[in-house]
Order: structure tokens, then C-alpha cells, then sequence
């Protein structure tokens, strides 16, 4: 008897209703939800990236057209493209949240199409990593599993920290230029994502302007004389020609010396977690991204060093007239020979090596 009342008296009391979850977007706007999102469209691949690296794809209800990556994706429905979605079909899904890039004025038409059929748009626009990481920790918020998004920031956070360590000592940092677009010749400015991968990566953006997107002529670029030129591939740069093959693009130092990367555009120009592969792809390529290897003065040049973290290996190339006779280091010694232009790899455990080249008289 005792337990049908208290069952009775279940059934009348008030079902609890989920927590509020608030945060503020990018746009200065309050997103307000009565509870964690559960019908997610990402209207930006690189946020829907997020969310499958937090281990949360099962909200997300549709894709762009563009959408790819990770390829378990495409078995999400497509709503068009993140510029100019079906609504339709949008509202269809009947989704709780919407997730859009803030960085087009395009983007801000797109959001007031949404908000007018009442639907909750969040807005963001990283362009650092410390805001990439913010933006993670407000989608946690947002779908109520601040846990997944602590462990993902701890985890991109740990891979920069291990790069940053190799490049403590660091002597040079190189001069970069990244292209965006060509021809009319596009370069990523400071205020982009992929400024603070060049800067964690051990380059230094040549382009001052404190702009995402920067138009360039070929004798300004050529005045700013980057030491590394990297190359965008991708839906704004679908078949860039070698820059060796342009014209007086020869005169750029890092064209000239063969110091070109071509690089995924997806994975260097959208902010995501895949961010800071972008950043481990460029301290493990060819160009001279630190440590740099010294040589005594008047003795030999080294001309060009890559440095791998994850193996603690360097390779490099030097300028000799006859041969190497020698090598010693901070943490071992080597025996070896080679003629100019040798590429050899050396075994150095040390986080700031300095190889020391013996020319043969």
C-alpha cells in the first residue's frame, strides 16, 4: 500500500527540466539553450571536426557540400553549402543549434535568414589557438559535456607544448609567406589561424598587415623576401602553379634556394583540432624551421636543416668545397664524409643541438 502512494505521488510531482546552458558567441550575441543541444547542423566543416573529435557526432543532423572529413561524415545529410544552405531542408532537421563561421559578411546574411525562422544560431571565428580553444570549451557548454571538450583542449594543448619545447632555443626563426590565392595573389595576414601556426611551428609571418586575407603584388612580396614559401591546395587555390615557374617569382630568397611547401588547405586554413597538425607538418617539413645547425665561423655554411621532433633526428645540408672530415655535437660525435649539396641525418637527442663542420684543408 505503502508503495502505490509513493508512486502515486510520483506521477503528480514536476518532471525536472533540463539545465539552461548559456554561453556568448564570437558576435557578442547571448546563445541561450533550455538544455544541451542534442539536433546539432554545423554549418563550418572545421566545427564539425569538433565535434567528432569530442567524440559527439551522433548530434550533429546534416553536412555542407563540402564536407569531408572525417569520412564517417558523409553518411550526414547535405543541406548545401555554409554560405548559401537549403533552408528547407534546414528546418527540416529540426535542429536545437546551429553553428556557423562569423568571418564573411555573407555568413552574417546567412545567420539572420536562420534567427528569422526561429531558429539559435552560435557564431564563431577563431584565429588563434587560445580562441580555437575557447570555442571548444563553449560547444561543451553548449551540448552540455564540458568533460569531452576539457579533454580534447588538454590533448591539442600537450601536442603544442611538445613542439614548443624543441623550440626553445631557438637562434632563427624564418621568414614565411603563405599563399592563399593565385593568381591575384592572396597572402594570410596576422589576424588568421594560420599566423599562430607559422609562429608555433618556429616561422615568423612576413606580412605586417593585421588582416586575415592580404592582397599582395609580386614586388612587394618579392621586397618582403621570405625565406619559406608555402603554397595553399584547396577549394580557394584548386591548381596553384610552382612558384619557380611564375614570373620573377625566382628572385623570392626562398623560391630561389627551393625553400616552396604545398600544403592541404583544410588542414591550414580552418581552425579545428586539425590545427595543430598543420603546426607539426611544418617543424617536421624541409624548410629551416628551428633548431638551426651553426658552424664555426670561416669554416663551413650549413644551408639548410629540418629538425624532427618525433624522432629527434636532423637532417642537413652543407657547403663545402672538398669534404666533411668530422662532426661533433652538444650529445655525440660522428665520422663521415660528403661533397656539397650531401644531405646526411644525424641521430641528436639534445632539444637545442649545435653540429660543428670540419672542412677537410
Amino acid at each position: 500500500m505503502a508503495v502505490l502512494l509513493i508512486l502515486e505521488l510520483l506521477l503528480f510531482l514536476p518532471k525536472m527540466a533540463p539545465a539552461e546552458v548559456r554561453i556568448t558567441d564570437d558576435l557578442g550575441q547571448v546563445i541561450s539553450l533550455e538544455g544541451p543541444a542534442r539536433r546539432i547542423i554545423s554549418l563550418y566543416g572545421a566545427y564539425s571536426e569538433i565535434f567528432f573529435a569530442m567524440g559527439l557526432e551522433g548530434r550533429l543532423v546534416a553536412r555542407t557540400r563540402a564536407d569531408l572529413f572525417p569520412p564517417a561524415i558523409l553518411s550526414k545529410p547535405s543541406v548545401g553549402t555554409h554560405l548559401r544552405p537549403n533552408m528547407e531542408l534546414v528546418l527540416g532537421l529540426q535542429p536545437d543549434l546551429i553553428i556557423q563561421a562569423s568571418g564573411r559578411k555573407y555568413g552574417h546574411e546567412v545567420i539572420r535568414q536562420i534567427e528569422e525562422r526561429g531558429l539559435v544560431v552560435a557564431s564563431f571565428q577563431p584565429n588563434t589557438f587560445e580562441e580555437l580553444f575557447s570555442v571548444i570549451h563553449r560547444l561543451g557548454t553548449l551540448t552540455g559535456d564540458e568533460e569531452a571538450a576539457d579533454r580534447l583542449v588538454k590533448q591539442l594543448r600537450g601536442r603544442l607544448q611538445q613542439l614548443s619545447q624543441r623550440l626553445i632555443a631557438a637562434e632563427h626563426r624564418p621568414s614565411v609567406f603563405f599563399e592563399v590565392r593565385y593568381p591575384n595573389l592572396l597572402g594570410a595576414g596576422q589576424q588568421s589561424i594560420v599566423n599562430d601556426v607559422i609562429l608555433k611551428a618556429g616561422g615568423i609571418n612576413c606580412l605586417p598587415n593585421r588582416k586575415k586575407l592580404v592582397r599582395i603584388n609580386i614586388e612587394t612580396l618579392v621586397g618582403y623576401n621570405p625565406e619559406v614559401y608555402v603554397v595553399q591546395k584547396g577549394p580557394m587555390n584548386r591548381n596553384p602553379a610552382e612558384p619557380k615557374s611564375r614570373p620573377n617569382f625566382r628572385v623570392i630568397k626562398a623560391v630561389e634556394e627551393g625553400r616552396v611547401l604545398f600544403v592541404d588547405e583544410h588542414i591550414f586554413s580552418r581552425p579545428g583540432p586539425r590545427s595543430v597538425e598543420a603546426v607539426e607538418k611544418l617543424a617536421r617539413s624541409e624548410w629551416p624551421i628551428q633548431p638551426r645547425l651553426r658552424a664555426p665561423l670561416g669554416i663551413v655554411e650549413i644551408f639548410t636543416s629540418a629538425f624532427d621532433p618525433s624522432t629527434s633526428r636532423i637532417t642537413w645540408r652543407y657547403r663545402a668545397p672538398t669534404h666533411v672530415t668530422g662532426a661533433s655535437s652538444a650529445s655525440s660525435k660522428s665520422n663521415f664524409h660528403g661533397r656539397f649539396g650531401t644531405t646526411r641525418t644525424l641521430a641528436e637527442p639534445a632539444i637545442s643541438p649545435t653540429l660543428t663542420v670540419i672542412v677537410d684543408a
